[in-house]
């Protein structure tokens, strides 16, 4: 995937290029601040569409710019419900992102060039239920860019679109952990006790969506993935149709103490085996 190597480094290069869109909001510094929390107001919109000159794409959704808390040329993306669409002359792209129970915005569906395709769930298959709760951002956004890709669009659109999904991604894991404690498309509000940490929270989650995303652009099919899911759980010595975390967790504090290395002598290469099987599996049961 030559398209993602090249869009890691572009990203760091671009990344402070965002847009004020048509809003002539002037509240895009300013914030009020209570004993939970201080609420931030967007810089900027694509709600009304916006034409990025530099490269030649169109974008129009429910997305919001806004300056980090205590670095004001550094900015990040907010999302809301609705349909995001990112276009150029080599093809387009629709989104419908929905706010679901857990305050995440996922996808529900996406059309590149008019087709239709359905998202995929956090164990990598194609989403079957009716509230969303299980759909993973990251799943999706490397089964949308693999599309992407096959669709022969230029390298504008997929870098533009492949920064779109790291924010949205990005933005997910901040809600999640509750350092954007509410959230609309006016408003933002960030946790006293993130505030002073927010851009570097920000610059750490940004390379873990990235390396995300391109771990599941890279992995093989759904079969191969199931077979390294089942070499996982053989290495924790569970059935190979365990897929609950809680079962996964105990399994691993139980396997700690039965062979760590100051109770066993030789057991230091079989522990790291399980160290590292145990953080690999929980990587793909909780992709979010």
């Amino acid at each position: 995937m030559g398209f993602f190597i090249f869009l890691i480094i572009a990203f760091f290069i671009i990344k402070s290029i965002f847009f004020s869109g048509g809003s002539g909001s002037s509240e895009g510094h300013s914030h009020q601040g209570t004993s939970n929390g201080s609420t931030y107001y967007p810089a900027g919109q694509f709600e009304t569409g916006f034409y990025i000159e530099q490269i030649h794409v169109y974008a129009k959704g429910p997305v919001f710019t806004y300056d980090t808390p205590t670095i004001k040329d550094e900015c990040f993306y907010v999302f809301g419900e609705g349909v995001l669409q990112i276009s150029n002359s080599t093809g387009e792209l629709k989104i419908a992102l929905k706010k679901i129970s857990d305050n995440r915005i996922v996808p529900m569906h996406f059309y590149i060039n008019g087709s239709y395709h359905s998202v995929i769930d956090r164990y990598g298959n194609t989403y079957a239920g009716i509230d969303y709760t299980t759909v993973s951002v990251a799943r999706t956004a490397a089964a949308l860019l693999n599309e992407l890709e096959a669709s022969l669009v230029d390298q504008h659109l997929y870098n533009r679109t492949c920064l779109f999904l790291k924010e949205l991604l990005v933005f997910n894991m901040l809600v999640k952990r509750k350092i954007i404690t509410s959230y609309s498309n006016h408003h933002i509000t960030v946790s006293n006790a993130d505030i002073s940490t927010f851009y570097q929270t920000f610059d750490k989650l940004s390379e873990q969506a990235f390396n995300l995303m391109d771990k599941y652009i890279t992995e093989g099919t759904g079969e191969q993935r199931e077979d390294y899911i089942t070499k996982l759980l053989k290495i924790l010595e569970l059935p190979t149709d365990t897929r609950d975390l809680n079962v996964i967790k105990n399994q691993y504090k139980q396997l700690a103490k039965k062979y760590h290395p100051d109770r066993n002598k030789g057991t230091e290469e079989l522990m790291k085996k399980i160290n590292v099987a145990y953080e690999e599996i929980c990587e793909y049961l909780k992709a979010s």
